[in-house]
């Protein structure tokens, strides 16, 4: 039974994640460095801004 909780949340979880990165790639939804920063902690990533010249 616990098992089948555990694959409900994570399918739950996944849901969520996937609607999340619709909204901030359409335009819909403007993430802040430190939403991006918890959900790279969340997913185990690490999260690198980067700046490099624009030739």
């Amino acid at each position: 039974m616990r098992d089948i909780n555990n694959k409900r949340v994570h399918a739950i979880y996944a849901e969520l994640t996937n609607e999340l990165f619709s909204r901030i790639e359409n335009g819909s939804m403007n993430a802040s460095t430190k939403m991006l920063s918890e959900i790279a902690q969340a997913t185990k990533q690490r999260l690198t801004i980067q700046f490099s010249p624009a030739f």
